[in-house]
């Protein structure tokens, strides 16, 4: 068989499946359900097909997947296909030109189901792709990107009451709508359903659903995906601009009676549409269900001969006389019917109508001829009575957050049903008397308010309401100033027009009544403003004008010179400076800091003034003056050679009134006296005098100083052993010197520093005398003297295997002896001929000493520690990895190593290291030699251990662009956790963190446990677009808080919001209800009670999971 052949076909038929189940073809469908007793149902499904856009494999489905989901918990069931038909399709116009090329292809599916009674009701639905990719007002499916919208059909099954279902048969709708409908044609036709039950129906229009994916057609799983839409609540199909629910088709907006089912408009586009027509079951006053079924109109250009139109009001109060403008197109006579009796053949006419009512108004195109055309419209007439009006409250002396209250002041005879009011900040409301919060910065605000009446006739009011904001002010605390200053008090208010000022007291101040006044003060005070702003609102605020407190003290009272120029120095900061010798300043003899003149009086009094920190100080000065002053004549020094010698000082003064003499320059303490003898107390010191003459004085010194005697190092005692005595003067400075064996230095035997004797007497005294600079130095020492010496041997072991070493000294007399671990002798070990130690590995060097009498001999001796040391860890291993076993072998020489695993022996050399794999725990022997005979054995212990368990996992693999997804992986208090991308996750190093990706990620989860095990696994999250649009947003119109587990609380849902805020509010603005919490509701109660069954308005604020906003403001209505 050829391969490549084989595999083509393969893939042919792969294409086929594909397309057959993906290709758009859905058009419509709707669901029904009847409850037959005994938990049983019958489910109906109509599913409408293209057979002219759909691909030829696009068959309806055999069976049918319909889905049960019951709030928590989804059942499938497969409905057979009955049979396959074509739906009949009307011509679009007896006076059209177009061919029908439109064939619609349809099936009923039915079958029963047995659903036990539960609290939460079911829901039961059917899912399939693809809607045709030609829709115009509908976008391309974000899920499945470039690909055609599913669809769902539904029906939901109310809540059992009291342990039993409900009995009810859901609406049933008569006509499948045309499939064509023709292009600024209006259309009218009649979408109603029946009841079996005699229930109350409401009809309105609502956006369809989306169903499954490309991937997943048929919703079951066969794409290798979860289904994309179930469980509830289902996505809808998104608008494309500028469609919308209001204007489905485009044109006269599509629309349906709420009460008949009528559906109408007139499009104005070319094109395919889908349209969805929701009807609601009520039984008293509480919804059961809602039956939703959605359908193509296909807009075409019938290429009308005639086509009937006209524009009429819909509704006209207090005035009768109805203007009609025709808008038909190929039409030679018109017939109209104004539905009174009366009719008219004018092309525009006017009817006057003679009462109040509802009229159906019928234009009639080539009445009498075949190709005819015929247009009808409601109009309804009521007499006026209503009169808009409202007045504003809370208008004057606003701040930002204050409330301006809007009261209703309109009048009508009969009822005021609805408020509709328009504010110019943007905002709106539908409650009677609403709110509106000022922002702060608006002068004015205009508000229109329409209001109908329960006859349908309305009145509208526009008025600009005037706006006084709060008056600001600013205003220091406090000024400061100096006596006698002057200063601006610097108000700012806003606003800034139209105000008056009145300060008090009037103290100091040129204007009470203005804003910014100046104040002259020569105390301090305090000043009020009262600030008000068209003549109604009031602020008041106040200010202190403080007087600086200035130190006047400038210079000293008095200064003394003597013999120089005066210099007087202002040490403070100032400026503006000016000297005087009078008063007044006049004359000044100087603007500067210091003040230096040449004085000649003996007393001169000098006036200053000078700006102080913005103020003017004034001070004076009395400077004294003298010309004379005393001469001291004395010596600069004065020498001596030892202390406790006697001095005596004498010096010559010219004149003086006192003289002082001290050894500090403060002279305290101090003598009198001009002549001083006293004895030295110390090598060097000085003396200080002063004398006095007429308050001026003089100052010398003498410094007393002792001279430098020459100094011999020479020790007392100095031990000669066997050898010529040699004496050697270290001597600092010297003149001369004599050296005697006598201490009268007679005789003398040398004049030399150095001399060389031999002695043979085993003590001898020896004298030296040092003359220098007049002063004399005597010392003395003794000489002993020894010509015998210790003979010493040092013979020992010198190489051991461990690290106790030991030597022994054969000595043949001695005092003592001693052994040293350094060179110098000054690290004692021990004072035995035995020297038994403990030496780290290697060769050391130990030294000896025997001492006899003062004299002694040395030795020295090298032992070598060649000992082995090995220090094996235990180590741990994971299954399939290598591990290093390490002895730590430590020895100062080459060594070989026996390595013993098992049955297996290894050998190395001068390597204490090996590499192995082990596949269970063993212990590994180890003996370890050296060339110098010495040995060392140990073993090391190998654990192996298992891989530990990872399983990574996450609780939604599928997700929107800004969700939140929380990762999983096996937890265990041993492990330690990795998770990568690391900036993806909100901690990577837990076993559960979470993430919230912008695209599709693999994550990657790495352990190790306590043994320091690693595994890894992955998980993957697919990530994908959405919308964040209010038509993702479902907010009920009404609900029932009357405790059946229907409809009992009022909530908001999406699948795209991430958080939300819910405000609730009464139509006076009262506050109902208020929740952050996105899965929150309002279960219609205000301070535990039941709230009144009327209509309340809401506002909504949600984000989308990429931050985007959205607002949604409207009302609910309590029903029972």
């Amino acid at each position: 068989m050829d391969f490549r052949k084989t595999k083509f076909l393969f893939f042919v038929i792969c294409l086929l499946q594909f397309l057959s189940t993906h290709a758009s073809h859905i058009v419509g469908g709707v669901m029904n359900y009847k409850y037959l007793g005994n938990n049983n149902f019958e489910i109906t499904l109509f599913v409408y097909r293209d057979d002219i856009r759909a691909n030829p494999n696009a068959f309806l489905d055999n069976p049918a997947i319909i889905r049960v989901y019951d709030g928590s918990v989804e059942t499938q069931f497969n409905f057979t296909l009955p049979f396959d038909s074509f739906l009949n399709s009307p011509l679009v116009d007896p006076c059209a030109t177009i061919a029908i090329t439109e064939r619609i292809d349809w099936t009923k599916y039915r079958g029963i189901i047995n659903l036990p009674p539960n609290n939460n009701g079911y829901t039961i639905y059917y899912q399939r792709c693809c809607r045709n990719n030609s829709i115009l007002n509908i976008t391309k499916d974000p899920v499945s990107g470039n690909i055609e919208w599913g669809a769902t059909y539904s029906i939901n099954i109310p809540p059992a009451v009291n342990g039993q279902h409900v009995n009810n048969t859901s609406p049933v709708f008569l006509n499948y709508p045309p499939v064509y409908i023709c292009n600024n044609k209006p259309i009218t036709y009649n979408h109603a359903a029946t009841d079996a039950d005699g229930d109350r129906l409401v009809y309105s229009l609502c956006v369809p659903f989306s169903g499954a994916d490309v991937p997943d057609p048929l919703n079951n799983g066969s794409g290798g995906q979860t289904p994309n839409d179930e469980p509830p609540p289902f996505i809808n199909v998104q608008w494309r601009a500028p469609y919308s629910l209001a204007n489905v088709l485009s044109g006269v907006p599509l629309s349906v009676n709420p009460n008949t089912g009528l559906l109408s408009g007139t499009p104005n586009t070319v094109g395919q549409f889908v349209v969805g027509v929701c009807v609601d079951e009520f039984r008293n006053n509480v919804r059961l269900t809602r039956t939703i079924r959605d359908f193509q109109f296909n807009v075409v250009d019938c290429g009308l001969k005639v086509i009937s139109s006209f524009f009429a009001p819909n509704l006209q109060c207090n005035n009768f006389t109805v203007n009609f403008t025709n808008n038909s197109f190929g039409a030679t006579t018109y017939k109209w019917y104004f539905g009174d009796g009366d009719s008219s053949t004018l092309q525009n006419p006017s009817h006057t109508y003679a009462a109040a009512g509802n009229y159906t108004v019928t234009l009639v195109c080539n009445q009498n001829e075949s190709c005819n055309a015929t247009s009808t419209q409601t109009v309804v007439l009521r007499f006026k009575r209503i009169q808009a009006d409202f007045i504003a409250q809370n208008i004057a002396c606003l701040k930002r957050g204050d409330t301006i209250r809007f009261v209703d002041q309109s009048v009508d005879p009969i009822n005021i049903n609805t408020w509709k009011w328009t504010f110019s900040n943007g905002t709106t409301s539908t409650i009677k008397n609403p709110f509106v919060i000022y922002d702060g910065t608006a002068t004015s605000i205009t508000a229109t308010l329409t209001v109908n009446s329960s006859d349908s006739c309305s009145s509208s009011i526009t008025k600009t309401i005037g706006i006084l904001k709060e008056i600001t002010t600013s205003l220091p605390d406090s000024l400061t100033t100096c006596v006698g200053g002057s200063i601006t008090l610097p108000l700012t208010v806003s606003p800034t027009t139209n105000n008056t000022f009145s300060w008090s007291p009037a103290t100091g101040l040129n204007n009470t009544t203005i804003q910014n006044p100046t104040a002259t003060v020569n105390a301090n005070t305090t000043y009020i403003v009262t600030v008000t702003n068209n003549q109604t609102c009031i602020k008041k605020d106040t200010i202190q004008v403080k007087i600086k407190t200035i130190n006047q003290d400038l210079i000293p009272d008095t200064l003394k010179f003597c013999k120089q120029q005066v210099r007087v120095l202002i040490t403070r900061t100032v400026t503006n400076i000016q000297w005087s010798t009078n008063a007044n300043f006049v004359p000044v003899i100087s603007t500067s800091n210091p003040l230096v003149v040449s004085q000649t009086l003996p007393i001169v009094k000098y006036y200053v003034k000078a700006t102080v920190d913005g103020c003017l100080a004034t001070d004076s000065i009395i400077v004294l003056f003298n010309d004379t002053v005393p001469t001291i004549t004395a010596p600069d020094s004065i020498t001596f050679c030892n202390i406790g010698d006697r001095i005596f000082m004498q010096i010559a003064v010219d004149k003086f009134d006192s003289l002082y003499w001290s050894t500090s320059t403060t002279f305290v303490p101090h003598f009198n006296n001009n002549t001083l003898s006293l004895a030295t107390t110390a090598s060097i010191k000085t003396y200080y005098i002063k004398a006095f003459y007429k308050g001026c004085f003089s100052v010398d010194s003498i410094l007393i100083r002792q001279k430098p005697k020459p100094i011999i190092a020479i020790s007392d005692s100095v031990l000669v052993c066997a050898d010529s005595v040699r004496l050697i003067g270290l001597i600092s400075n010297f003149d001369s010197l004599s050296w005697s064996f006598f201490p009268d230095f007679n005789p003398v035997f040398s004049h030399d520093a150095n001399i060389v004797l031999s002695q043979t007497v085993p003590e001898k005294m020896y004298y030296l005398k040092v003359y220098y600079l007049g002063c004399e130095t005597i010392d003395s020492f003794r000489v002993l003297y020894n010509d015998t010496l210790p003979s010493v041997d040092l013979s020992s072991q010198k190489i051991f295997c461990s690290d106790s070493v030991s030597a022994f000294a054969f000595v043949d007399f001695y005092t003592s002896v001693s052994w040293y671990e350094t060179r110098d002798l000054t690290h004692l070990l021990g004072t035995n001929l035995t020297l038994q130690i403990t030496q780290p590995q290697g060769k050391k060097w130990y030294y000896f000493k025997a001492d006899y009498k003062f004299c002694s001999t040395l030795d020295s001796i090298e032992l070598e520690n060649r000992s082995i040391k090995i220090n094996p860890i235990d180590v741990a291993v994971c299954v399939g990895d290598s591990v290093t076993l390490k002895a730590n072998v430590r020895t100062a020489s080459q060594y070989d190593i026996i390595w013993i695993s098992g049955n297996d022996t290894f050998e190395t050399n001068n390597i204490d290291s090996i590499k192995i794999k082990p596949t269970a725990s063993q212990t590994v022997f180890i003996s370890v030699h050296n060339i110098y005979g010495c040995s060392a054995d140990d073993s090391i212990v190998v654990s192996v251990n298992p891989i530990p368990a990872i399983d990574a996992m996450v609780d939604k693999p599928v997700i929107f662009r800004g969700e939140q997804v929380q990762l999983t992986a096996t937890q265990n208090q041993a492990y330690s956790y990795n998770w990568i991308p690391v900036d993806l996750v909100s901690n990577a190093t837990i076993f559960n963190p979470t993430s919230s990706p912008i695209q599709t990620t693999l994550y990657t989860v790495s352990i190790n446990d306590r043994n320091n095990c690693k595994n890894e696994d992955t998980v993957s999250v697919r990530v994908l677009d959405y919308t964040c649009d209010k038509t993702q947003i479902f907010i009920p119109s009404a609900f029932s808080p009357n405790g059946d587990g229907v409809n009992d609380v009022f909530k908001v849902r999406s699948t795209i919001l991430k958080s939300a805020y819910l405000l609730i509010f009464d139509r006076w603005g009262n506050q109902m209800f208020e929740s952050k919490d996105i899965n929150a509701g309002w279960n219609g109660t205000y301070k535990n009670q039941i709230v009144q069954l009327e209509t309340y308005g809401y506002y909504f604020e949600g984000e989308c999971f990429q931050g985007e906003k959205i607002t949604l403001k409207g009302n609910v209505t309590l029903v029972k």
